[in-house]
Order: structure tokens, then sequence, then C-alpha cells
């Protein structure tokens, strides 16, 4: 007997297919066969997980077979989000799941850097002074020596066109990395790590009519160029590649890209930047090339018998030949492509069986150390023979008790289950590796040594499963799940969650001092495991505790600790933390959930931001509209403001009376269908005497084009330089000094950017308050306009207090209390 294992870090699906568990038709798995012969592999690198070209890569992974990777340089953590409040690196946990999301419909892998998405950059040389250009670089030879690809495709130019600075440098990085994956001289320490030089074919960049329409005109008549029709269809998928890139594009649903279907012809553009050989126009075709396919004859014959027991629906003669086929994948060493098809023809051969397992938790979440109760179940679909050998713990599992001694025939199709209890790791909690050391300025302290590189979804408790297959073993990892039905959605299964032992739960991560030098912290100790041992609790910067709190603690599980911690500030301004300790697990944990990427359990070290400012009271009601699910209402809410969160249908003229503001959230015009009876409510709110303001909404996608009471057009200015100078228009201007009198330090420690959508153009009744730019740039003049109507004040702004607020920035808080203040000039 010989023991064959699924290596699922250099198969990822494999998890996906043996936790989602979904079963292939045959046509499915002869495309799945079809695509074994296929040597190639390509690396499409881009910036964000919404820059990958879908259409691309469905086309390379089922139509050419090539294994087919996206590499992202970051996680999108920077972007806005319009399904929900998440930003930063909670957001970046969602776009990574929704990559993944999109993978298993495209068929793609995924790849990244430890790059962090630091927000809209506008051009390589600022991006490279917040990512450390040699990490990064290293992170991507480090994935091309892993892949060994024969083609890199990029999705931006090194040049020429007006775009995002992560965009530019992602291209200017991947010819870097281009050249470098092949010396030895380079990153020689990642050697060490299963890797050697490697030195691809050629380097395209994937050139588009989003940028110049005259492509295809241009392609045509330069050799350099290669175009490609990636709208054929698939008989055996049921689809066209355009069909299935718009099924995977609309998975990115966090940023509103969800994306037609379309079908028929639709061309890709290719141009050359680095080749290897010399082209001509015999080896023009980037997509032939030598030694792309195997033609060892111990493969053909298997291959050629293969596919005839599959026509002829043989599952006997046709697992035969998929384990001589592993066997072959098996014997190629050192050879990425050759053990990623070896996991493949393992799938398959589940895939034929028509074999079904889960490992079933009883309840969808256990604490850290537990010792759940599982049921596992397996079901062998087809008439063949496959021993059930045994179950060993795996990733986060320390042993499995309760197990049968002996081996277990599979009958045809009945379930052979048991119960078993499984014990966790003492120190094991669900966690996404790539944040687990931190972040430190624009950078993830993981990097391709630790898993940085890798996707991290699959994180979770898993045991293997021991398998006879014909005469071979196989070992398969199977992921720990929880299942539910839910009365509309039907059968929901989603990985189990593993809490830590003790969590801190706060309203907020961030305590503001507001007008005092003294304030309480108040916050509850959960302790979901029996916890004896100290808490020690200690402050950063000028704070300090008028009553330390240091002591021992003795908790039973399952029970809430309140916690007030008084401080004091020991200077007028001024930032810190508090931080948090115990012998034990204690950590802040955050739950994600959608739809579409499940439940995700975010953990990180407990510290709550300390920040001491001044901030002039206000005695002024505030509706507030949401658009894109920000959270300005709640920490205006927790600065003192009286805001009361409304829904779109309560803006009429009845409801708005007992209100002086109505402040609209982000992109609200482009979220929400206002309807003209709405729009005048707003209007008549202003005419009464009401002050609204609208934050910023992106100009392409508006669902109201005109919202405010006179003319204005939004553009894409922004200010990326959170230091960039706000000079004022008319220093005068009494939006800057009632009832907060700002100076140039309110303008200081702001993250990530000034703003965004500025104001383009608007008439005269508009003023403009700032005028700001960007080092080399021109002044624009739109990031925050007012104009009087009626009795009334209306305030468009792209200044980004989404961030700020959250952040805890003193002086945008005091200079959104000014507008929030702001009387109007004709009372």
């Amino acid at each position: 007997m010989k023991k064959i294992t699924l290596f699922t870090a250099v198969f990822l699906g494999a998890v996906r297919i043996l936790s989602a568990q979904e079963q292939w038709s045959a046509s499915r798995i002869r495309h799945e066969i079809e695509k074994l012969p296929v040597k190639g592999t390509v690396l499409y690198i881009a910036a964000h997980p919404d820059d990958e070209n879908t259409r691309l890569i469905s086309w390379l992974a089922n139509e050419k077979k090539f294994r087919t990777a996206y590499l992202s340089l970051t996680r999108g953590d920077g972007g806005q989000n319009l399904i929900g409040p998440e930003l930063g690196e909670k957001l970046g946990i969602i776009r990574t799941h929704e990559l993944m999301a999109a993978r298993k419909i495209d068929g793609g892998e995924q790849y990244f850097t430890r790059a962090f998405d630091f927000g809209y950059s506008k051009s390589p040389e600022e991006t490279f002074t917040k990512w450390n250009r040699d990490s990064v670089l290293s992170d991507m030879v480090f994935v091309i020596r892993k892949l060994q690809p024969d083609l890199i495709i990029t999705r931006f130019p090194e040049g020429g066109y007006s775009t995002h600075g992560h965009h530019t440098a992602s291209a200017i990085l991947a010819s870097e990395a281009f050249e470098a994956a092949a010396d030895p001289k380079r990153f020689p320490e990642q050697f060490a790590y299963g890797v050697q030089p490697w030195q691809t074919k050629r380097l395209y960049w994937n050139a588009s009519t989003w940028w110049n329409s005259d492509l295809p005109e241009i392609a045509a008549s330069n050799d350099s160029f290669v175009s490609v029709d990636v709208g054929g269809y698939n008989a055996l998928l049921g689809a066209s590649y355009t069909e299935i890139a718009g099924r995977s594009r609309s998975m990115h649903k966090s940023q509103g890209f969800g994306s037609a279907q379309p079908a028929g012809e639709q061309f890709e553009y290719l141009k050359l930047i680095r080749s290897m050989d010399k082209v001509t126009s015999d080896n023009k075709n980037p997509f032939v090339f030598k030694g792309n396919h195997y033609t060892d004859k111990e493969f053909l014959n298997a291959y050629d018998k293969l596919i005839q027991y599959t026509d002829k629906e043989s599952v006997k003669n046709t697992l035969t030949e998929l384990v001589k086929l592993y066997q072959f994948f098996e014997k190629q060493k050192n050879s990425p492509i050759s053990a990623y098809r070896k996991d493949q023809v393992a799938s398959l051969l589940l895939q034929v069986c028509g074999i079904k397992m889960h490992l079933n938790a009883e309840n969808a979440e256990f604490v850290q150390g537990s010792d759940p109760k599982v049921e596992f179940s397996i079901l062998n679909r087809s008439d063949q023979p496959i021993t059930f050998v045994g179950l060993r713990p795996h990733e986060g599992l320390l042993s499995l008790a309760g197990l049968p001694v002996g081996m277990a025939e599979l009958t045809h199709n009945k379930p052979y289950t048991l119960s078993i209890r499984l014990e966790l790791k003492k120190d094991y909690y669900s966690s996404l590796p790539w944040l687990e050391n931190g972040i430190t300025g624009a950078m993830f302290n993981n990097s391709w040594r630790d898993g940085g590189i890798y996707p991290g979804t699959d994180a979770g408790p898993k045991a293997e499963v021991v398998l006879w297959i014909g005469s071979e073993e196989f070992v398969f990892p199977l992921a720990l799940t929880h299942m539910h039905v839910d009365p509309v959605k039907g059968e929901i299964r989603n990985a189990v969650i593993v809490r830590p032992q003790c969590e801190i739960r706060l309203s907020s991560d961030k305590q503001l001092l507001i007008n005092t030098d003294k304030d309480s912290v108040y916050l509850e100790l959960q302790a979901n495991a029996p916890y004896h041992g100290p808490l020690i609790i200690q402050a950063s910067g000028p704070y300090s505790f008028r009553k330390p709190i240091r002591g021992d603690l003795n908790l039973r599980g399952d029970s809430t600790l309140p916690v007030m911690i008084p401080i004091e500030a020991m200077k007028a301004n001024g930032q810190g933390k508090l931080m948090f300790r115990m012998e034990g697990t204690l950590l802040q944990t955050t739950r994600i959930e959608y739809d579409h990427i499940g439940r995700i359990q975010y953990c990180r070290k407990p510290e709550i931001m300390l920040r001491r400012f001044e901030l002039a009271p206000s005695h002024k009601r505030i509706a507030y509209l949401q658009g894109a699910g920000d959270e300005v209402d709640h920490y205006l809410r927790q600065a003192g403001f009286d805001v009361h969160t409304l829904e779109a249908a309560s803006l009429t003229p009845e409801n708005l009376l007992e209100y002086q503001v109505l402040i609209l959230g982000i992109r609200t015009y482009n979220t929400l269908d206002i309807t003209d009876k709405q729009q005048e409510a707003i209007l008549e709110f202003i005419r009464t005497g009401g002050l609204v303001l609208v934050q910023y909404n992106t100009s392409r996608g508006l669902k109201r084009e005109a919202f405010g009471p006179y003319p204005f057009k939004l553009g894409r200015g922004r200010v990326t330089d959170e230091n960039a100078a706000m000079e004022a228009v008319d220093p005068d201007d009494p939006i800057l000094h009632v009832p907060n009198d700002l100076t140039e330090s309110d303008f200081e420690d702001w993250v990530q950017e000034r703003g965004l959508y500025f104001a383009d153009t608007f008439d005269a009744p508009y003023r403009p308050i700032f005028l700001s730019h960007d080092p080399g740039e021109d002044a624009l003049s739109g990031a925050l306009i007012m104009a009087s109507y009626g009795r009334g004040t209306f305030i468009y702004t792209g200044i980004s207090f989404f961030r700020q607020l959250p952040a805890g920035v003193p002086g945008a808080y005091r200079l959104l209390g000014n507008m929030i203040d702001y009387q109007s000039e004709n009372p």
C-alpha cells in the first residue's frame, strides 16, 4: 500500500471542494480532465482585488487550460465599502474573501504581497514612499519562483497613462520581478524554502480600450500586439468565458462591481514588454510555446484511456487511469505545475466517485482549548470499492477521540457516520494569518516567509481523511464546519469559529476626552473559558490612572465582567493608548458576515486609543441618513452630538421639522433611490432654515445628478496627501472660527487623505472654503462648498470625515462641528 497525500498548500482549491462539497456534473468532470495535459502557467499581476481581468483569467483557465493565478499586490484595505461600515484592514478581509469567491467561479488561484492599501496614490513615486519597494518585490519574486509561470501579464503599463499610483507601481515591480526571479543573487534566502531561480519566458501588458479607443486598429498594425477573442463558448461548462467572468466579477460586492454577463466575441489585447526569445511570426502567439503539454508516453497512455473510459462512463476504469496519472505527476520532482495537476487528479477521484464528506460540529462556535462533539460522515455514491482508513488531527486539532479500530468498506450510497470528539489545541483560535503580526506603516508584517502571500481564507480546524481508492491510500484535509437550515436560504454551511479564551468587548476602540482631563473607559471582559490570573492594564502617551488597575481575576466560563477604568490626561491635548494583558489569551474580536463570503472572526490585540481635545458643544438636533455604510453618525454621538439616524422613507417635511441639521452619509446619491418628493423635502428643509450637509459622492454612478439647490458638478479631484496644506479662501469666514476657532494644528495628524470627489464646477451662489492640492499640482477649490438657500444653508464636502472621525482626528471633529453649527446668513 502506498500513501498519497493531497497537499493543500499547493492546490488551494482542494480545501474549497472539501468544505463546500460542490459536486461537479459529468461535463464539468470532463472539462477538468481536459486540463491535465497542459503544462503552461500564467501569472496575472495588478494592484488591487478588483483590478483583475476576469474575462482573461476565465479564458486562460478554461479555454487555454493553463494554471492561472492572480497576484494582487494589496488586499484592497484602502478603498470604500458599498455594503457595510468596514474600512481599513476589515475591508481588506472582505475583499480578500471576495477574491476567493471570484476565483472559485473563474478557475484561477490567488496570491498577494505584504503591501497595505493605504488609499489613492497619484504616482508610483508617492506609492514607493509608503511601500517598502524591496519587500514588496521580494514577495513577488517568491510567488514567481513558486509558480514558475511561463507568462506574466500586467493589468497596467509602466507609464504613459494617468492612473492610480498603485497601478503603475504594480507594473514597474512586475518588470523588476521578471528579471529578479531569474537572478540567483537576488533574494537568495528564498532558496531554503523550496524554490529556485526561475526565468519567465515573456512579459505582456494587457492593454485596454478603456484608455485608448483606437486600440483595435493599433494592435492590428503593430507586431508587438496580440489580440485574442475571449468570448468563446464552452459547451462543457454551458457558458461563455465572458459570462463566467461576469459572475466572477460580481463577487466584488463591497466595491459595487456587479457585472453583466455578455455573450459573443470580445477581444483582449496583449502588448509584448519583455521576451527571452526572438519573437517572429511563427511564435508570436504567447499561448503556444515549446513544452506547454505533457508528451511522455506514460502520461499519454493513461490520459488517452481516461478520455475513452470517461466517454463510456466507466467509473472503475476511470479511477484506474486517474491513479496512474497521479503516480505519473508524483514522479515529476521540483515541478510546481505537476504538483498542481497531481492535486487536481486527487480531487477528480472524489468527484468521479461522488464522494461527499463532512466534519459537522454541533455548534457554530467553540472556545479555545475545548473538545467539541462532531459528526463525521462520508458517502460513496459510486459502485466502486472505497475503504475508509481513518481520521487524524490536522490544523488546529490536537487529537480525536472515539474513532473505531480498523477500517470500513463504504457501502454504495449508504452514509458512513461517526460521532467523535475533537480536542482543539490549547493555543488555537480562529484568526487570519496575514494579520497576526500586525501592520507597520503601509506594510503588513507577514511576508512570503510566514504565509503572507497566501489568501489565508481557509484557515480553520481541519482533520485529515484517509481513504483507499483503488490500490492507493489518499489523504484529504476536511474542514470543520457547522450546518444549519435557513427557512429562506436553505442549507448553509460555514467554517466553525473558535473563540479566544477571553475577549474584550468595546462599544468603540476610541475614547475621546472632550473638554475634560478626566474620564472613564467602560468595557466588558467576556470569559469564554475559566480564567484565574492577573489582568494588567497599561497606559501610554500623556495619560495615567487615578486608580491603576492590577489584580487577580477569578472568572468562570461564559461570564461577563464589567470594567470601569478611570483615566486622566496629563496635558491639554495628546494621543495615547490603553493596553491589556493577561496570562491567557485576551483579544478584541470582530465578526464580519455577508452571504457571499460567510462568517469571519477578526482578532487583534486589545487596545483603546485615547484622544483629548477641545470641542465646542452643540445643541442642534441632527438627522443622519446613511449612504454606503459609514459610521460618522456613531462617532458624532460619541463626541456628544444629538444624532438620530433616519431611513430615506422618513425624508418628509413633517418628519424633518424636529431637526435643525440633516447630514447625508457618503455615497447617498450613488446608493439610495432618493425620490423627487424626498429631494423636494430636503430642499424645503433648507428653505425654511435647516442646514443640509452632503458628504462625498462619486461622480460616476449618480442616481440623481442634481441634488443641490443650485447647479454644481462633481469631479474626480482629490487630495491624497493627508498633510497637504488647507488654505482658507477667506481666513475670516465664520465657518473657520465659530464655535471652534480652527488653526493649522487642526489639520495635523490626519489619515490617508484630505478628501476625494471634490466639486469640480459650481455656480456663483456657492462659495469655496478651502484651497488644497497635492505636491506639484494646481490648487483645488471644491473640497468644501456652501451656499445660502432661503433661510438655510447647503454644504457639499469631499473631505473624508468618514476616515478621520473613526481615527479620532481632533481637527476633523472641530471642523465638522463648525459646519453643523453654522448659522445661515439669512435667518
